[in-house]
């Protein structure tokens, strides 16, 4: 399976939130989506414990996508056999993966390689990006594990740009891309970036901003402005609406978290926030604030109950409907509605 600047790859957590997002997108937009799913790491539970809870309604949320590429760079520090027993896990479930791999574990890259029937892929962050011999490197690696680009889904990663602007951004892939040996040989290009913010703390309690999707933005106004000049373009990669470091480390019995919705806009994230749940409960903010972007002073960027499952969970939750009081189902709402947004823009290619 090969494609293009008309697809979407969404770099994702392998958490509940994230995977019922994916198993909620409409089955039509999901031939052009391809989920690039990251295994988180594991804490206080043993190794089997940890895949269980991985793999848990996994199967049933890439149901559809075709394939999806699986990073198990968190589970490299407990060794070989943990990485075996995910890929183990994922064909006893028939999931369609291809492992991804880096440059730099020979132990990860040989047991990708091994569990490699649907291909492999290769992702390269910016440490290696900024090598001045990348080129010679990635040729050296490909000759090393006796691979052709035709068989590799390139990723290239920048990572975090929340402190870039946009024209920063395009000059950046622009620059990275360039130094990329066989550009138009690898089986899939992609170019992933992340604008969202690391913490919701830029938003003021109670208050509400709009902050740029310059990972977007930057995308359409640098690669896909160029699609019929350019030798390829890229195929737009994001990590929705969740900062690469994640949410990892947070102890909500210790640290105080807010109620706040994460809402894209065309070329922005609406992110509105109230205040501190232990303040108030979610159960009585999140009708409040569903209420304020539904029927309120920020209706104007509200797309509709029609939208997406996401837009309708917004509603009810808007008109009262009970289920809707925890952040990790806003978490869900906001990563459909994130990924609906994304999808469909690219079935027009112009826009935004």
């Amino acid at each position: 399976m090969t494609f293009g600047y008309d697809h979407y790859v969404p770099i994702l957590k392998a958490k509940q939130g994230e995977k019922k997002a994916l198993g909620a997108i409409l089955p039509g937009l999901r031939k052009r989506i391809t989920p690039f799913i990251e295994f988180v790491e594991r804490t206080d539970k043993p190794i089997q414990g940890h895949i269980d809870t991985v793999f848990k309604g996994l199967a049933e949320a890439v149901l559809g996508y075709g394939r999806c590429f699986f990073d198990l760079k968190e589970l490299e520090c407990e060794g070989t056999a943990a990485l075996e027993l995910a890929y183990e896990r994922a064909t006893e479930e028939a999931i369609l993966f291809v492992p991804v791999i880096g440059l730099g574990n020979d132990s990860a890259t040989s047991v990708g390689l091994a569990n490699a029937e649907n291909g492999l892929s290769l992702r390269l962050n910016r440490v290696d990006l900024e090598r001045a011999s990348l080129s010679d490197v990635v040729g050296k690696f490909l000759a090393k594990i006796n691979l052709e680009p035709e068989g590799v889904d390139l990723v290239i990663d920048l990572g975090s740009i929340e402190d870039l602007i946009v024209p920063g951004v395009i000059s950046l892939t622009k620059q990275f891309v360039a130094s990329i040996p066989h550009v138009l040989r690898w089986r899939t290009l992609t170019v992933s970036s992340c604008a969202f913010p690391k913490s919701m703390g830029i938003v003021d309690r109670n208050s509400h901003l709009l902050h740029p999707r310059a990972d977007w933005v930057s995308w359409v106004r640098g690669q896909l402005a160029q699609r019929r000049t350019a030798k390829r373009v890229t195929t737009y990669s994001d990590r929705a609406i969740q900062h690469p470091l994640g949410v990892e480390g947070f102890d909500p019995t210790k640290m105080q978290a807010s109620a706040s919705i994460r809402y894209a806009t065309p070329e922005d994230w609406l992110l509105i926030k109230g205040q501190g749940t232990k303040t108030l409960s979610t159960t009585i903010q999140f009708p409040n604030l569903a209420q304020k972007l539904v029927s309120g002073t920020l209706s104007g960027s509200y797309m509709g109950e029609g939208h997406c499952v996401g837009c309708e969970g917004i509603f009810k939750c808007s008109h009262g409907t009970k289920g809707f009081g925890s952040a990790g189902v806003w978490r869900r709402l906001g990563t459909i509605h994130h990924l609906t947004v994304v999808a469909n823009s690219l079935v027009a290619p112009n826009a935004p």
